[in-house]
């Protein structure tokens, strides 16, 4: 990988890398990430018969969240109104939480797993 560093105006430095360096980096996170989650899955106390349904929602494209909430047959609007359960989580919120765009709370994820019904460490480690 081809990086150069530059300085910031206010003293910052910076890394630069070409957009298909950074392309590919994004990719190898998310590989990670997704192993991370079916590793997770795997160890759970689920029943081979969930970890299945939920492994092949997951292997459409579904992170764990949205793929435990699909399985459960849960819309975002319906988790949503959990709000006060979620400390006031909007559907926005839980949106960006399946997407990754936000890592939520451990106290958020231990709620979403309960309204899921699912065990606290399949969302959250070391619980």
């Amino acid at each position: 990988m081809a990086v150069q560093f530059i300085r910031t105006p206010n003293g910052d430095e910076m890394a630069v890398v070409s957009r298909k360096e950074y392309e590919e980096l994004i990719r190898s996170i998310n590989q990670r990430e997704r192993r991370a989650d079916y590793e997770r899955l795997n160890r759970s106390s689920l029943t081979e018969n969930q970890k299945a349904e939920i492994t092949r929602l997951m292997d459409r494209g579904d992170s764990l969240l949205r793929a435990v909430r699909n399985w459960r047959d849960y819309t975002q609007m319906y988790v949503q109104e959990f709000r006060t359960t979620l400390g006031g989580a909007s559907q926005s919120y839980l949106a960006d939480l399946e997407t990754g765009k936000r890592a939520g709370t451990r106290e958020v994820l231990k709620n979403l797993a309960k309204i899921y019904n699912v065990p606290e460490d399949l969302f959250v480690d070391e619980v």
